[in-house]
């Protein structure tokens, strides 16, 4: 077998091949996404297999995965010294992006090649150069978010309603990596990603999660903090991933389909309602720093209005 190396803006990421899979003769292989205007490129990179040419991302590499590349390439990236010669395979490789490309996508290859040529001539020279490069792109990165906000947001808005940006103006709604937005948490993204799908396809994780509230009595339609509280005693973990479900599903077919069904919103809301009582709040996040519980308490309060802002729009 050999390996495919692809490179991207985050790491290096490798994919084996072996007898079973494409044959390594089709390889260079070019594909286009004209929606999203970008680029995959296959590539055979033998040098890759070379142990030497990767180190850990954390400690050591176990004797397990030794002569492993399948094992190692999950928990390991190129070495520094190796990334030239994989910016070079890959710039000697792009004008194969000529075949796919079509008039009508107005893409200027000859310069985009150019631009190519020229960045192999600008590769650090050292890791202190490379550190100093990362260091000053970072602050640029932190500059540009700072008078965008926006740009922090990795989202493919062909994926959503094309109002639902508008709808849902703060790009807090969109953070894939806040625990306290609607799609950040775990639960909340495993939602969003089956909705994507089909829109029902949450309704099996939303009738568990008003199952898991009649513990104790309690019924979906119960906003009382005590008997909230009573659910998430015997079961904390469980009651706090039924709440992000029931909310989760509402901003899911907010953002899939610029409005709200009336059950949807009549579970969030409710779910919105416990948690902003004094008993859940103290339970949420009475254990965190005084910062954090005013972050909580801040976005709970915008996501509750947020929900009812919309909900009163898709009033007829």
């Amino acid at each position: 077998f050999s390996e495919r190396s692809i490179p991207t803006h985050r790491q290096t990421g490798f994919t084996r091949y072996n007898n079973s899979d494409s044959p390594l003769a089709e390889l260079p292989k070019a594909r286009f996404l004209r929606v999203k205007r970008a680029l995959n490129l296959d590539l055979a990179a033998n040098f890759a297999l070379a142990e030497a040419a990767l180190e850990p991302l954390h400690g050591t590499i176990p004797s397990a995965v030794q002569g492993k590349p399948w094992l190692l390439r999950m928990i390991s990236k190129l070495r520094q010294e190796y990334l030239p010669e994989v910016t070079n395979l890959i710039v000697a490789n792009l004008a194969t992006l000529k075949k796919r490309l079509k008039k009508t996508d107005k893409f200027d290859i000859a310069g985009f090649l150019a631009a190519a040529d020229l960045l192999t001539g600008a590769l650090p020279k050292s890791i202190e150069e490379a550190t100093l490069l990362a260091e000053r792109r970072d602050a640029r990165h932190k500059a540009a978010i700072a008078a965008d906000p926006w740009l922090a947001v990795d989202v493919d808005w062909d994926d959503f309603h094309p109002t639902a940006r508008a709808l849902l103006d703060d790009p807090w709604y969109w953070d894939c990596g806040d625990d306290w937005a609607p799609h950040g948490n775990d639960a909340g993204s495993d939602v969003l990603h089956d909705m994507k799908q089909r829109l029902d396809a949450s309704w099996p994780d939303v009738r568990e999660a008003v199952e898991c509230l009649t513990t104790n009595g309690m019924t979906w339609l119960d906003t009382s903090g005590q008997q909230a509280l009573n659910v998430a005693q015997a079961d904390d973990q469980g009651y706090v991933r039924c709440e992000q479900i029931l909310i989760a599903a509402a901003f899911a077919e907010i953002k899939l389909t610029g409005t709200i069904a009336e059950y949807r919103y009549q579970l969030a809301h409710n779910a919105l309602k416990r948690l902003g009582t004094p008993e859940i709040m103290e339970f949420w996040c009475g254990h965190r720093p005084p910062d954090d519980q005013a972050d909580w308490r801040n976005r709970h309060a915008q996501m509750s209005a947020k929900l009812e802002e919309i909900w009163a729009k898709s009033q007829p």
